[in-house]
């Protein structure tokens, strides 16, 4: 289970750094109109989860007072942090928010240690620091984010980190009735549901055009892609090693940045320099370690031991 908790984080990350770009194009499109983003492709999502939840339906499906405030808490923390971001996405460019967002690692291990009686062995912490460090060498390689699009960034982060623990709340509340890849579609297609009502809501009042509609498609497609992975992932390797393997998204909207730069597409990338293209490609060291050596579970006592027998078989 672990590998499969691996490669959805992965394609997570992907489908993120990928959606993160398409949301931007759509803003550039529409002048701005992240509000629109926002309700038109929850929308399509919550009447996607609709089919979803009902093929996923558990026998004995449990009572809200089980799953309810997870629910709430996963939605509401969670669409708080969209609004947050896409206001931020207005300010710079993707690739330059996309790694800030490895940094809410620090914050999630944090409220785990304080408010779920999790701990990390110091093995682990040195993981979390490189991919923090990762994030945030990533973030300095290139032009100066606006601070206001740091405030933006910082809020962005504690919303998704409050939604992640709500997240590993969620999931549970439907086992054993359910196993674990089934309960996570299930509790991903429900919180879409949520979501689809009040997008439902909104568009009352923000009446997009039919061009609207039709531009939000290919970002709904990969950001449901994207929460689909991230749900079987926390629900396989738990929040924060989850959160880790995110944190990968950084170096996959740098390589994004850099096609797209080169192809010409200006307005959403632009041209780095080949002293930043070094310092990221360092920072995509630092987090490739950070996901290898928290998987360990090892401490730097077994680690080096490790590392000795390794060496003696090697000469001997």
């Amino acid at each position: 289970m672990g590998i499969l908790g691996i490669i959805l984080g992965l394609c997570a990350a992907t489908s993120n750094s990928i959606g993160y770009l398409l949301s931007r194009a759509f803003l550039q499109k529409h002048h701005q109109s992240q509000f629109h983003l926002l309700a038109i492709s929850h929308l399509i999502l919550g009447l996607a989860s609709v089919g979803l939840a009902a093929f996923l339906w558990p026998e004995n499906m449990p009572p809200l007072s089980d799953y309810g405030l997870a629910l709430l808490g996963t939605t509401g923390f969670y669409l708080i942090a969209q609004v947050c971001f896409f206001l931020a996405l207005r300010r710079t460019e993707a690739s330059r928010l996309s790694p800030m967002l490895g940094s809410k690692i620090i914050i999630l291990a944090l409220l785990s240690v304080l408010f779920l009686d999790k701990s990390f062995n110091s093995l682990q912490w040195t993981a979390i620091m490189f991919s923090f460090c990762g994030a945030i060498l990533l973030t300095g390689a290139g032009a100066r984010v606006p601070a206001t699009a740091i405030v933006l960034i910082s809020f962005t982060c504690l919303g998704y980190c409050l939604s992640d623990i709500n997240i590993g709340k969620l999931i549970p509340s439907f086992q054993p009735e359910m196993k674990l890849i089934p309960a996570s579609l299930f509790s991903t297609a429900l919180y879409f549901i949520v979501c689809g009502i009040v997008s439902l809501v909104m568009l009352l009042f923000l009446k997009p055009s039919k061009k609207m509609w039709k531009d939000a498609i290919p970002f709904s497609i990969f950001w449901y892609t994207a929460m689909l992975c991230l749900f079987g992932c926390f629900g396989t390797v738990g929040i924060v090693y989850g959160n880790i393997l995110q944190s990968t998204r950084g170096i996959i909207s740098v390589v994004l940045a850099v096609f797209i730069s080169h192809m010409g597409f200006h307005g959403l990338e632009q041209k780095i320099s080949r002293w930043v293209l070094t310092k990221r490609i360092f920072a995509a060291v630092l987090m490739t370690t950070a996901v290898a050596i928290f998987k360990l579970e090892m401490t730097y006592q077994e680690l080096f031991e490790k590392i000795a027998d390794i060496a003696e078989n090697i000469v001997t």
